[in-house]
């Protein structure tokens, strides 16, 4: 009997013994200890259950070379397509992988893996870049073993207990242990989890949205606008900004009022509108009590009268035109706020009046005054181009002057050589054109930034000493920077 008991007891221990054996070489052993050294921080023991080099390089393989046609990078937070360069992949390689695996080996020395939940599948515990590694010993839900190599079905939590994704291990057996090789569609685990993450941004996106719907606080707005930049309802969110602002301008809003509109709502649908209120607040205001007055030249197409110079059609946008040539008056305001030098512009030329265009002025002084009465104004101001010149002078057009093709038309519209008496005039004394200019073809020649082949700077039409001939709306010269006659004057634009 005694004998008996004994075999008993012997077969019972050798089958605890295979049975314990068993457990102890099998992959959910393996997975347990990986935990258990995730949670205890041993990195001996971590490498031990866990091929490192492997997981990273199939990791790297996946992330960057994803069998996903939307592969994620290791950031989350941007896509790379299927068509990145495979030479500039494998320059980045190493470097992925060598970063890879010293994160993984620090988060296991220094990170936070604590979690009071063994009986749940949803305990805090990060494994890898935010996603969340379940009790392993609780959730695992296959194991497949194939000679030597297992695959391990193990529940992922995504963030709750209702985002769920089960990630494949790849185990080998090292003979009393099996090893972690591989993490076979981590590739896919992050794309499902950021698929969670935007289905979640959308949600608190419209919950965010409803609180501001309708409020008219601006301030209020661009919170939201700084806190959801990529938000599904920033476009709209916009407009409504837009709207506050807009509806707080009226005849009477000031030009500080206007500007701050478009600098606070640039590209706006209002833009347009308000830049014009704005430009024609600065006339009223700034410009015309300057004596300064611009009239609107209308968009169109536009080809040259210049026959021996054929250009094709230019298209030729809105802009506005002083209706006069600068004069005295108007460039000595100048002179005087900048302190700019008095030349022969103002003591060597008999004018008659301080209303005659300023003349022995360069191309220089023009530009200057240009950008002097942009800074004074807020506005764009600038010489024409010479294609812009000869559109505005013809207004619509297609004679030798706006009014006729005969010597007697010019004499009614402008100051040339045949009418002037050797000297210039004041400005809009004679007839303008349709358009509402003054002495286009005479009077001065004006100052054009260039031709419609670049060439600059150029003096476009006639003066009060050029023959009739001289005085088409398409004649124009060629001069340096510096040069100065009594002849040459000039007059401003701006864009809309």
């Amino acid at each position: 009997m005694k004998k008996l008991l004994l075999i008993i007891i012997l077969i019972l221990g050798a089958v605890l013994f295979l049975l314990g054996w068993d457990k102890y070489t099998s992959p959910e052993y393996s997975l347990g200890e990986v935990i258990s050294a995730i949670k205890n921080h041993d990195v001996t023991q971590f490498n031990k259950y866990v091929d490192i080099d492997g997981v990273v390089e199939s990791a790297i393989n996946q992330l960057l070379r994803g069998r996903d046609k939307n592969s994620v990078v290791l950031n989350q937070r941007e896509e790379t397509g299927p068509n990145i360069d495979k030479g500039l992949l494998d320059i980045m390689r190493p470097q992925l992988v060598n970063d890879l695996k010293r994160q993984l080996i620090d988060q296991v020395e220094t990170g936070s893996f604590e979690s009071d939940d063994t009986s749940s599948c949803f305990s805090e515990t990060p494994l890898l870049y935010g996603v969340d590694v379940k009790d392993v010993l609780n959730c695992i839900k296959f194991v497949k073993q194939e000679g030597s190599i297992a695959y391990v079905g193990v529940d992922v939590s995504l963030g709750s207990a209702d985002d769920v994704f089960v990630v494949n291990l790849k185990m080998r057996d090292r003979g009393v242990y099996w090893q972690l090789v591989e993490i076979v569609n981590i590739d896919k685990v992050l794309i499902k989890k950021r698929s969670i993450d935007n289905a979640r941004a959308v949600e608190l996106d419209e919950k965010e949205f409803l609180k501001i719907k309708e409020s008219k606080d601006v301030n209020v707005l661009k919170g939201y606008l700084n806190a959801h930049a990529g938000g599904l309802y920033v476009t709209k969110v916009r407009e409504m900004i837009e709207e506050v602002l807009y509806e707080k301008l009226s005849d009477s809003s000031s030009i500080e009022d206007m500007k701050k509109y478009l600098n606070e709502c640039p590209r706006c649908v209002h833009e347009q509108e308000v830049r014009a209120a704005l430009g024609r607040k600065i006339e009223i205001n700034i410009t015309e009590p300057m004596g300064i007055k611009m009239v609107s030249i209308p968009a169109g197409d536009f080809m040259t009268l210049d026959r021996s110079n054929f250009v094709p059609f230019t298209k030729v946008s809105g802009f506005k035109m002083s209706t006069t040539e600068i004069t005295i008056q108007q460039f000595r305001v100048f002179a005087k706020d900048v302190n700019y030098p008095h030349g022969e512009w103002n003591d060597q030329y008999p004018y008659i009046s301080n209303e005659q265009p300023v003349v022995f002025v360069s191309y220089q002084d023009a530009t200057a005054y240009c950008d002097w009465l942009s800074q004074r104004t807020g506005l764009y101001f600038r010489l024409p181009f010479a294609y812009e010149w000869e559109y505005a002078c013809r207004a619509g057009s297609d004679t030798k002057y706006f009014s006729g093709d005969e010597e007697l038309n010019l004499s009614e519209t402008d100051w040339y050589k045949g009418n002037s008496s050797g000297k210039t005039h004041m400005v809009a004394s004679r007839k303008a054109n349709k358009w509402g200019l003054y002495d286009m073809h005479g009077n001065v020649r004006e100052w054009c930034s260039a031709d419609i082949h670049g060439v600059a700077p150029i003096a476009a039409g006639g003066s009060w000493m050029s023959e009739a001939n001289y005085c088409v709306s398409f004649r124009r010269d060629k001069y340096d920077n510096n040069t100065k006659f009594g002849s040459i004057g000039f007059r401003v634009v701006r864009e809309y």
